[in-house]
């Protein structure tokens, strides 16, 4: 077949899709093929599917330049021409497009097109596929490509510039990565980075979608970086971040999801600068507790023991510290704290490198010791307890009750205990309670993971503290269902989110007060809580602390009927998965369970749910009940005491693993396996579209929101890629409910929309 002279033919519409105010981009670019030319068993959009995403962002203050790089695949044996789709932000400028031929990179022009909305509907309708409504609302980019060899792959690369929105005196960088509804499964490869350079100091750097890693360099640049193999692409990469003078960086963003609702949700973040402090660097008295029993023998051993040498390798001259290793009985490296100069470092690394794995665990024993030494701690010195175990405790006082008591009669007012559960034989309940009740953070390493990396990691960002027992108080404003319920401490270059609901409007002093040392110290910042509609992942972020919350209280003290109806109730309209909402779907959509789980229910639940009619009971990652003669630690009666990963901790770094679907357990290898399963087969049949939550029942997207409607609403009929369709499409938000597919059935203006061929 002779080449096409002109290969490389596209047209960018300079204006939006529609005439209401873009939306940020909603899916990445793929490649559509004209439905003749597509074999059957792929379709015009999977024949041509996308392998690898690879973005470079440069960020100067609030101005961006994007480079997009690109490898599609086409799985065929056929040769294609396509016609590649990019949704551009709103006023984004195109520099450059190319693409590779016969190994060399091949630039296009551009051509302007004015009639882009109608344009692409047609290709919408032509193609008669949803997916594509991912684009509306957008600045849309197109270009025709051909040829597309079979069996081969083809390479993209575009690069636009765009000038970000700014709110809350926060700026939001929007990258597309999700392929759309009619996306092609799973990515060989996604990577994004971002370099940030800011005239001011830069202090808040904050993303809502993904688990990103944060370099600074200096106080006025940072590099942002995420990188996956073979994921499925569920969400578009957010970032926000934010520069400003001063001790900190407050910055507050709003979201009101109904208009006549009097209450909005809010996400207020507090980041301190990397001199908050005026140069002054926090003494500290550190107690490394770590656990040296016969089931810590080999890789764990070597993992925990690097660990504990980098912690110490970061210890400042002004800090002390002390070393406890226990098994069957605790083994303190020197009775008492030590400074931390180079001598005494020196020594406690060689009592480390020593260490051996054997016996039993005696945790009551390690956690006396620890506390112990804390009566030596001075006033305004923070104290910090790292508290490291692989089991549980088999040796001595082994009643957690007991050893949660003897815990709080021993420790002082600085006292803050870290807790690191490895593994899957564990009281996770023990170690939770541990953490909660001593200020302090868990985390729970499964097996396989490393040990030195999860543990370093945590002590690099708690090396500086800068503000203890903080509190955050907001005049004028009316709020509930905060979170964090207790603010945590704030650590120099790191940042605490805090979630929650307000009412009242205007502009409104925050206050931040905590102890600097043992000085109280009081900060005041002035925010607008004019609420927005531009930051639609704010209520679930809120949603799922508070579910989380709840889920917690539940573990810790037993179940209470309204908070598990609380818990399935913000499960359902939010979409988060959770011990009671794993299985929300109807029995001819039931699957069969991963290896390794149990169909269980929870404990004091019965599998109807209180006669709803539905077999809701079998549900994966449930709570399991302990025996009739089981207590918690709080030793209520019925009470779970979870004795494996299964029901166990979960790990919530602060709020910067935001959106993250709630665990039953982090700290088990079979739980973490089973809800990868869980969300994988969940990801076609629970979705988020337009600020609601859809369910696929019979092959029918549900609106949530539909169960609520009082009987005889009113229903509206509309065919699908009708004009009534293409018309209710030119909103945003009902294109992304829209975009779902051929049948969806929502609530609009109080009315029921059924949609439907």
């Amino acid at each position: 077949m002779a080449r096409n002279p002109l290969p490389v033919l596209f047209l960018l519409a300079l204006v939006g899709l529609v005439a209401t105010p873009a939306a940020p981009a909603r899916a990445q670019g793929y490649v559509v093929v004209p439905r003749e030319m597509a074999p059957p068993e792929f379709g015009p959009i999977r024949v041509v599917s996308l392998r690898f995403h690879v973005g470079k962002v440069e960020v100067a203050d609030g101005v961006a330049t994007t480079t997009v790089d690109q490898v599609f695949h086409n799985n065929s044996g056929t040769m294609l021409e396509g016609t590649y789709v990019f949704p551009l932000p709103e006023g984004a400028a195109l520099d450059g497009f190319s693409l590779w031929m016969d190994g060399k990179e091949v630039k296009g022009e551009v051509l302007d097109a004015a009639k882009a909305r109608g344009i692409y509907l047609d290709i919408v309708r032509r193609m008669k596929d949803p997916g594509l409504l991912e684009f509306m609302g957008q600045g849309l980019f197109q270009a025709r490509i051909f040829p597309i060899e079979p069996n081969s792959d083809k390479r993209l690369k575009l690069t636009y510039s765009e000038v970000l929105g700014r709110e809350g005196g926060l700026y939001r960088y929007t990258h597309p990565l999700r392929p759309g509804r009619s996306g092609t499964g799973p990515l060989a490869e996604a990577a994004l980075q971002v370099s940030i350079q800011t005239t001011q100091p830069l202090k808040t750097i904050y993303s809502p979608s993904h688990k990103v890693d944060v370099a600074r360099d200096g106080d006025r640049g940072a590099r942002v970086s995420w990188e996956a193999r073979d994921v499925r692409m569920d969400r578009d990469f957010v970032l926000y971040f934010g520069s400003g003078d001063g001790a900190f960086g407050v910055n507050l963003l709003t979201h009101r999801e109904d208009p006549a609702d009097e209450e909005a949700c809010f996400a207020l973040m507090v980041t301190p600068d990397l001199h908050a402090t005026d140069g002054t660097v926090l003494p500290k008295d550190v107690v490394f507790v770590f656990d040296t029993s016969g089931s810590m023998a080999g890789e764990k051993m070597q993992q925990a023991r690097a660990a504990l040498l980098h912690c110490l390798g970061r210890l400042r001259a002004e800090d002390r510290f002390a070393v406890v290793l226990f098994s069957t009985e605790a083994r303190p490296w020197r009775d008492g704290l030590s400074n931390a100069d180079e001598a005494n470092l020196a020594e406690a690394r060689r009592y480390v490198e020593k260490s051996e794995a054997a016996g039993g665990t005696n945790i009551h024993e390690a956690l006396g010791v620890a506390t112990t030494l804390g009566k030596a701690a001075e006033e305004g010195r923070p104290f910090m307890v790292v508290f490291m175990t692989d089991g549980l405790p088999t040796i001595g006082e082994i009643d957690p009750a007991k050893i949660l008591s003897s815990v709080a009669a021993a420790r002082g007012p600085s006292l803050r205990l870290f807790t690191f559960g490895v593994g899957n034989d564990l009281n996770t309940l023990l170690l939770d309670r541990l953490a909660e009740e001593n200020r302090g953070s868990r985390s729970y390493v499964a097996e396989g993971e490393d040990i030195e990396v999860i543990v370093s990691t945590f002590f690099d960002k708690v090396v500086h503290p800068v503000l203890s027992d903080v509190k955050v108080a907001i005049d004028g404003v009316w709020t509930r269902d905060v979170y964090p319920r207790n603010t945590p401490d704030l650590f120099a270059g790191q940042q605490v989110t805090v979630f929650g609901r307000y009412r009242g409007e205007g502009h409104h002093a925050v206050r931040l007060t905590g102890l600097l040392g043992s000085e109280p110290r009081e900060y005041v910042f002035e925010a607008s809580f004019e609420p927005s509609t531009a930051n639609g992942f704010i209520p679930s972020l809120w949603a799922t602390r508070k579910v989380g919350y709840l889920v917690d209280q539940i573990r810790l003290h037993g179940e209470n009927p309204e908070v598990v109806e609380e818990v399935i109730r913000l499960g359902k309209k939010y979409g988060i998965v959770t011990p009671y909402t794993s299985f929300l779907v109807t029995e001819d959509m039931a699957r069969p369970m991963p290896e390794g789980a149990m169909p269980t229910t929870p404990p004091g639940v019965d599998g109807s749910f209180g006669g709803r009619g539905r077999d809701e009971g079998r549900r994966l990652g449930a709570p399991r009940a302990g025996g009739a003669s089981d207590r918690g630690a709080s030793g209520a009666s019925g009470a779970p005491e979870p004795r494996s990963g299964l029901w166990g901790g979960e790990e919530r770094e602060g709020l910067e693993a935001a959106d993250e679907k709630v665990r039953d357990s982090e700290g088990a290898r079979r739980a973490k396996e089973a809800e990868r399963l869980d969300k994988d087969r969940y990801a076609d049949r629970l979705q988020r579209a337009g600020g609601r939550t859809f369910l696929l029942v019979d092959g029918v997207w549900v609106d949530q929101a539909c169960e609520e409607m009082a009987e005889g609403t009113e229903t509206r009929r509309v065919v699908y890629l009708s004009d009534e369709w293409a018309e209710m499409a030119s909103d945003p938000k009902v294109a992304e409910c829209l975009a779902l597919g051929e049948r969806v059935r929502f609530v609009l203006d109080g009315k029921i929309v059924e949609v439907a061929p």
